[in-house]
Parts: C-alpha cells; structure tokens; sequence
C-alpha cells in the first residue's frame, strides 16, 4: 500500500484548521512525532500496529516549542529518531522502517 502524502506550506492553519476537518484526530489513529529532544525510543511510544499511523515529519531544523505544543495537545506521542538531525526525506525513510520492523515481530 502507498502511504498518502501531502505538503502544506504553513503549520497552524494545517493542524487547527485543515486535519480536524480531513480525519477525527482522535479516532483508531496512533500519531506520532520524531524529534531530536525527546528520551522515548519508538519502540516505547508505539503499541498498537493494528490502528492507522499518522507521522508527523518536521524541518530539518526542528520543531519549535510552540508546534511541539500543538501536536501534543492533538495527542501526537514524542520520539528521538537520531541523535543526528536528518534530512526530510531521510527522516521519513528512517521512520518508516522502524515501523515496518517492530510491525513485522
């Protein structure tokens, strides 16, 4: 299966405007969020396979305090991909094989 994709240009109007009316947030989907900062490994954050996955991946320069804020409150869980900063698409590849891998036991 191909994972949807979408590239939207400005962050508060996406998650407080935009995703609320595309998805219930808060209904069967395990959101998650990499960043440098956090202590929790994806192994720790992530339980359920069983239930849709939406990923946030961020700027190569990271989150800023405010966006971290907001996707918490949207109950994103927090976990260090690298103790290096990645690429985009580096991140994302990175992330989605750690998924793939605990999935897969």
């Amino acid at each position: 299966f191909l994972p949807n994709v979408s590239f939207h240009t400005k962050f508060k109007p996406f998650f407080e405007d935009y995703l609320p009316d595309k998805i219930d947030i808060n209904k069967n989907i395990y959101k998650l969020l990499p960043d440098m900062e956090a202590s929790a490994t994806i192994n720790s954050v992530y339980e359920k396979p069983d239930r849709n996955i939406l990923l946030a991946i961020g700027p190569e320069g990271g989150w800023v305090p405010f966006e971290i804020d907001i996707m918490k409150s949207l109950g994103f869980k927090k976990f260090k991909l690298s103790d290096y900063t990645l690429r985009v698409e580096h991140a994302l590849m990175a992330s989605i094989s750690q998924l793939e891998l605990i999935n897969a036991q």
